[in-house]
C-alpha cells in the first residue's frame, strides 16, 4: 500500500503511539532512509526494528537489531529476518510485529525489575 493511503497512515500512527517507536513506510532508497533516520536520532543498527518483505530489504533485515518479515515473504528475506510473522502481508503482519516488539519490551522490563536488589529485602 502507498504511504499516502489513509489506512496505512492511521495504522502507522496507532502503532507509533502504542509502541513508543516511530513506524514509517519507506520509499525506494530503503537503507539510505533508515540511515538518515538513525543519524537524526543518533541510533545504531542494533537499536533499529525493521520489517521488510522482499529481496531489496535483505541488507536492512540483516543489519537491524530486530527484523521481521510477513509469512508470504520470499525465502531470501525470511532467511535474513530475525522474526517471521505468522500473518501474511496485508493480513496483520505489521500489527503482529508491533505486538512482538511490545512483548520483548515487557520481558526486558520484567527482567530488569527481577534483577534489582531492593534495600528492604537484602
Amino acid at each position: 500500500s502507498s504511504s499516502e493511503d489513509p489506512q496505512t497512515k492511521a495504522l502507522a500512527y496507532k502503532l507509533s503511539q502504542r509502541t513508543g517507536c516511530e513506524v514509517r513506510q519507506l520509499g525506494k532508497d530503503i537503507q539510505g532512509e533508515v540511515k538518515a533516520m538513525m543519524d537524526d536520532r543518533d541510533l545504531d543498527w542494533k537499536e533499529v526494528a525493521f520489517m521488510g518483505n522482499d529481496a531489496p530489504d535483505v541488507d536492512c533485515l540483516n543489519l537491524a537489531g530486530l527484523s521481521a518479515v510477513p509469512r508470504d515473504a520470499p525465502v531470501v528475506a525470511i532467511n535474513a529476518a530475525k522474526y517471521s510473522c505468522h500473518n501474511a502481508a496485508g493480513l496483520g503482519a505489521v500489527r503482529e510485529f508491533a505486538e512482538h516488539i511490545l512483548l520483548l519490551k515487557k520481558k526486558a522490563k520484567s527482567q530488569m525489575e527481577q534483577d534489582l536488589i531492593h534495600r528492604n529485602t537484602f
